[in-house]
């Protein structure tokens, strides 16, 4: 078993966000740790989100935070808070609202992944 990081990272490669969840108190978590934040345990199992979920908040970008964005500035960011619980950060598509229901595909940018939102049109649900 490699580190959260690299469970994370492979899940990405995949199509999958990975969430991980602590074996001892349960908290579930978006970010990629050897150990629950919550309680202290350590090696967290890894949950696959259903990559749905509701904006919370958004901004644009303006200027690009490195040289390969530039072209794409201005973007959306967004912070959505996904069906499981947990609230994730990533880039978002134009027209994008708060209260907007989105879902996940990944961007892949050299050896990174970025998370791209897109609204579903399933606002009523």
């Amino acid at each position: 078993m490699g580190t959260a990081k690299d469970l994370y990272r492979e899940g990405c490669r995949k199509g999958e966000l990975r969430l991980f969840k602590c074996s001892e108190c349960g908290a579930l978590e978006a970010f990629a740790r050897d150990f629950c934040p919550r309680c202290g345990a350590p090696d967290p199992s890894t949950v696959r989100a259903g990559g749905r979920g509701v904006v919370a908040a958004i901004t644009v970008a303006h200027i690009a935070p490195d040289p390969q964005y530039r072209a794409r500035v201005p973007y959306g960011i967004c912070l959505v808070d996904l069906e499981e619980g947990v609230r994730v950060m990533g880039n978002c598509s134009p027209g994008i609202a708060v209260g907007d229901h989105v879902e996940l595909s990944f961007a892949e940018r050299g050896e990174a992944y970025l998370l791209q939102f897109t609204a579903t049109g399933d606002e009523d649900r």
